[in-house]
């Protein structure tokens, strides 16, 4: 099974990067204490000098890793970072990232001594950079810097589930079936490995088999039908929730675990029940912005006990079905 472990507390931050970070003998006693999310720079609500927070920062932490980590896959994911940033730990750089608004992750499992305590550094570039979005042309908002999302941890088998991407196809829905497809990554180290995949209805909460593949390679497509569905309405937010399972043939319990939850959300026969929610073909529910903000000023999206929010100024998609990975 995975385990993630949060690194968001009991980090050093220094406004001046300086390459003795990386070293375990660096006397970080007059750095700052912080706790990610972070910015590098607190600005005053007042007008200010955009260049103030724009500068070559570094973070630093201490990461004790396990002995019982060894043989296994250890992977470091930043959410965010802004916005160019180098990667360090035990003085070895093992990754560098140019996007302050994407994740990247880093397999770290060579360089981490196991049973001892690894010193983790993180150098932050806030400066802007033409050669990085969204640098290189006009815009209306200040771009700050720091790490300011989670960093973390996934320890993982050696084999294991690296990504899923589920859709359906629904086609007319005359006889309530549908098919479930699934595109998944993986990665192996041994033959006689197996893709389940089960599916419960959320709300009697018991999953049932859809089937059974065995892995060739390390991407495939699983596609299962799927009968008697209950598509998402507003008025029946009916929720399914998918289960993958990466199986050893000779050994029955399960290694990693992929869940999947998804919301089927329109097809042709919901268009017409919420049509009156709605002046335009875009989905009216997106659980992002006030609704009552935009109900004050004639926002048409707006349904009283149906979610509360609406995408007045965000239209979605209207492929019905989206996914978030649990």
């Amino acid at each position: 099974m995975s385990e993630r472990i949060y690194l968001n507390n009991d980090w050093k931050f220094a406004e001046q990067f300086e390459a003795s970070m990386t070293e375990a003998a660096y006397d970080d006693s007059t750095m700052q204490n912080v706790r990610l999310p972070h910015t590098c720079k607190e600005t005053p609500l007042h007008y200010f000098d955009e260049h103030c927070y724009q500068m070559i920062s570094g973070y630093r932490r201490v990461i004790e890793a396990e002995e019982a980590w060894k043989g296994k896959k250890i992977l470091l994911t930043i959410d965010g970072a802004a916005h160019d940033s180098e990667v360090f730990l035990n003085g070895e750089k093992v990754g560098e990232h140019h996007c302050g608004y994407t994740a990247f992750t880093m397999d770290i499992s060579g360089a981490l001594r196991y049973g001892e305590k690894n010193i983790l550094v993180v150098k932050v570039d806030s400066r802007e950079d033409l050669n990085i979005p969204p640098f290189g042309y006009v815009i209306d908002y200040m771009t700050y810097g720091g790490i300011y999302r989670d960093v973390y941890l996934d320890i993982k088998n050696k084999d294991y589930i690296e990504d899923i991407f589920i859709r359906t196809n629904i086609g007319q829905m005359d006889d309530q079936n549908a098919e479930l497809i699934s595109e998944v990554t993986v990665q192996r180290t041994q033959e006689g490995l197996f893709l389940k995949q089960s599916l419960k209805n959320k709300k009697t909460g018991e999953y049932r088999p859809l089937g059974e593949s065995e892995i060739s390679g390390t991407s495939m497509q699983l596609s299962y039908p799927v009968e008697n569905v209950i598509l998402w309405d507003l008025e029946h937010p009916e929720l399914y929730e998918v289960k993958t399972e990466l199986i050893c043939e000779d050994r029955p319990n399960r290694i990693p675990q992929g869940r999947i939850q998804k919301r089927r959300i329109l097809s042709e026969r919901q268009k017409n029940k919420t049509e009156r929610f709605k002046s335009s073909p875009e989905l009216p529910v997106c659980w992002i912005c006030n609704a009552k903000i935009h109900a004050a000023v004639g926002c048409g999206y707006f349904k009283e006990g149906a979610g509360g929010e609406c995408s007045a100024h965000l239209p979605l998609s209207t492929v019905p079905l989206f996914y978030r990975a649990v």
